[in-house]
């Protein structure tokens, strides 16, 4: 069975009156995730967490952001790839991870591909802007015990539809 290790970032806008979280677009998936990737072979998932958002944001560690030392869930599950189609082993570690100073927020916000997502379009699965979320973004935050599980696919006995399968 294929496996996929991988650390993702949990951001949370610093200002928000509601909680907020970092998501960015992507482009394989058409959807926004969360900022992280596949840790490399010789990195910890937490180095593997810090240099994917240094990547992907254009941030330093400890000058921009930190991220915590031990991750605040760690999951593993067994899920369909669809990028890879086939079975998948996954272990993921998330991180909580905090902007340093206003700068940083600022040059998140300047990124077109940045938005940062609200609980209920997280549950919809469906940004404001009308661009899709990626159904990762709800199991795993819900995995960790970040989001309350809900079941926006309940239908009316008319319109039963399948709930979807996720990334």
């Amino acid at each position: 069975m294929r496996k996929s290790l991988a650390a993702f970032a949990l951001i949370q806008h610093p200002h928000s009156p509601q909680p907020r979280w970092l998501g960015q677009w992507n482009r394989k998936w058409g959807a926004y995730n969360l900022v992280g990737g596949h840790k490399k072979e010789s990195e910890s998932f937490n180095a593997c967490c810090c240099r994917e958002i240094q990547e992907e944001l254009n941030l330093y560690q400890q000058n921009d952001f930190i991220v915590e030392l031990l991750p605040m869930s760690r999951l593993a599950y067994t899920a369909w790839s669809a990028s890879k189609k086939c079975e998948t082993a996954y272990e993921v570690e998330l991180f909580q991870t905090r902007l340093l100073h206003h700068e940083a927020l600022q040059r998140i916000d300047l990124q077109p591909a940045n938005r940062w997502l609200t609980v209920e379009e997280i549950h919809r699965k469906l940004a404001d802007n009308g661009e899709p979320v990626s159904y990762t973004i709800e199991f795993l935050m819900e995995k960790a015990r970040l989001l309350e599980p809900i079941d926006l696919w309940r239908c009316d006995e008319e319109e039963k539809s399948p709930r979807p399968e996720w990334h």
